[in-house]
């Protein structure tokens, strides 16, 4: 655990949920077919660490007298808040939900990623001196200039947790919800989704998806059908969870998109019009892209559709931090927060950011990443080095 935590605050968490990118270049693939199980190997021993009387606890440089600001208690904001606390920093999260975790708790399920589980790491890293300030968030009750004149530095760890739609004709009718919306009302605020008898489609090919079309049938659905423009084999889901939604009875269109929605006379969804796709060139992800074949048209009845095809960042604090810093924070062409490549470092010089809110939606592997990232950079800015 000790060796883990050196790059990885949160391994319990990432040994049930994470997508497993460094088994892909394992060496042992080079001798079998199988790479090692790293994901359940860190599972195991962070488990036994989670529930030891004697937790495995960093070392904690002295303190540096400077305090850091994390907007922000996803993977991300929690990984930058644990590498700058060791760094000997004072630590405050703000977090705008009730809970830590971000996407892990308001995202991910409860049977796939138990809160229980969430807590545990949580405490892992409030045990080093990080606080964390709940219901706060920056550009509504939480002003920018409070934190400029308490803290020295800020990361930014904000999320991309806007739901996109489906990108069709008539997708604002009614009984078409954002999956990631879906997600997260089911876990913050308890809300109860009754799907018994209905038939429930869901739009994508991700985790996010998977997570969907499983919680949609455990909220009753007779029929639940994912739609994917492309093949199983182009699918950026994990395979476990594929195979699994499989075992529980989700059905599957691949080469099929959504063209255009068909309202009843109350406005609510009726039927999706889809479009047959075949594969063509591939795009700038080296996957083939998808290419619509003219006169395919077909409609399937539906009573709710969930749509997982992206998620986008919502920054609604530009001007508080143009007001109090004298700067204005860049955003990037997609509408994310705009850092060096290197640094993490923004357009102001005392805020970093990490995370989806800079990647766009992504893995949690690469948030927790950019966090570590982060926080060093920060960390050496705040010593008066270079980023």
């Amino acid at each position: 655990v000790e060796l883990i935590k050196k790059t990885n605050p949160l391994p319990a968490i990432c040994g049930r949920v994470c997508v497993r990118p460094c088994e892909l270049v394992c060496r042992r693939r080079l001798l079998d077919e199988d790479p090692v199980g790293i994901d359940y190997l860190k599972r195991y021993v962070s488990d036994i660490d989670l529930y030891s009387p004697n937790r495995y606890m960093p070392e904690v440089k002295a303190s540096s007298g400077k305090k850091v600001a994390v907007i922000g208690a996803g993977p991300g904001g929690l990984t930058a808040a644990y590498f700058l606390a060791k760094d000997g920093h004072q630590v405050d999260i703000f977090e705008s939900s009730p809970h830590a975790g971000g996407m892990l708790r308001y995202g991910i399920p409860p049977y796939r990623l138990p809160d229980e589980v969430i807590e545990k790491e949580v405490e892992g890293i409030t045990a080093i001196g990080v606080n964390i300030n709940y219901n706060k968030k920056l550009g509504e009750n939480l002003s920018y200039g409070n934190i400029k004149n308490t803290f020295d530095a800020t990361v930014l760890a904000i999320g991309s947790q806007k739901g996109s739609g489906i990108g069709c004709e008539n997708d604002d009718a009614g009984n078409i919800f954002s999956g990631i919306d879906f997600l997260r009302n089911m876990q913050m605020t308890g809300q109860k989704y009754d799907f018994t008898g209905k038939k429930v489609a869901v739009i994508g090919g991700g985790n996010t998806a998977m997570d969907c079309c499983r919680t949609a049938m455990r909220c009753g659905a007779e029929k639940v059908i994912v739609l994917y423009r492309r093949t199983e084999k182009e699918m950026p889901a994990n395979p476990i969870e594929i195979h699994e939604s499989k075992v529980e009875g989700i059905e599957y269109m691949f080469l099929t998109a959504p063209a255009k929605v068909n309202k009843d006379e109350e406005g609510l969804l009726k039927t999706l019009t889809c479009v047959r796709m075949e594969l063509g060139e591939p795009d700038a992800s080296g996957r083939r892209r998808p290419v619509k074949i003219d006169g395919s048209e077909f409609d399937i009845e539906l009573d709710y559709i969930l749509a997982a095809i992206g998620q986008k960042t919502e920054v609604n604090f530009m001007d508080d931090i143009e007001q109090h810093a004298g700067e204005s924070l860049r955003l990037n062409r997609w509408g994310d927060i705009d850092t060096d490549p290197g640094s993490l470092q923004t357009s102001v010089e005392s805020i970093f950011a990490c995370g989806d809110g800079v990647t766009g939606p992504a893995t949690l592997i690469e948030a927790i990443a950019q966090g570590r990232i982060a926080a060093r950079s920060c960390s050496r800015w705040l010593t008066g080095k270079e980023p």
